[in-house]
């Protein structure tokens, strides 16, 4: 429960820097996808925020949040699977242009990978090159 509430206090301070509300619900949502340890979809967040709060959410309700979330740098949609796992680097101090990610089948873990600058910079430019 202590690396919840630290991710937590860590994206507050963040969404405050930038002058951005903070609120229950997406604190909720957040907690309860930080708390998953996996990916999880909308719709199983939306039925674990009913569980857990014993309080209705609706999916739109949670993509939102979740499109908050991602446009803050917090939280990482998985196109593949469509769906959302928190960033593994809030607590970074150093920038993460590109993530990689590694999807356990069986259970859904999710490992992320950084891209260092320099790397992701090399890749860039080889891309450039090979037109």
């Amino acid at each position: 429960m202590g690396a919840v509430i630290e991710m937590l206090e860590i994206a507050e301070k963040e969404c405050k820097a930038h002058g951005v509300a903070v609120t229950k619900k997406r604190v909720k949502v957040f907690s309860l996808l930080i708390s998953a340890k996996k990916a999880v979809s909308a719709y199983e967040l939306a039925d674990s925020y009913e569980s857990t709060f014993n309080q209705p959410v609706s999916v739109i309700t949670v993509y939102r949040v979740m499109e908050f979330l991602q446009s803050k740098n917090l939280v990482h949609k998985l196109e593949t699977t469509n769906k959302f796992v928190a960033c593994s680097h809030i607590d970074c101090k150093h920038e993460h242009p590109a993530s990689q990610f590694l999807i356990c089948k069986k259970c859904l873990k999710v490992k992320e990978l950084g891209i260092s600058p320099n790397k992701f910079n090399e890749i860039k430019d080889t891309l450039e090159q090979a037109g």
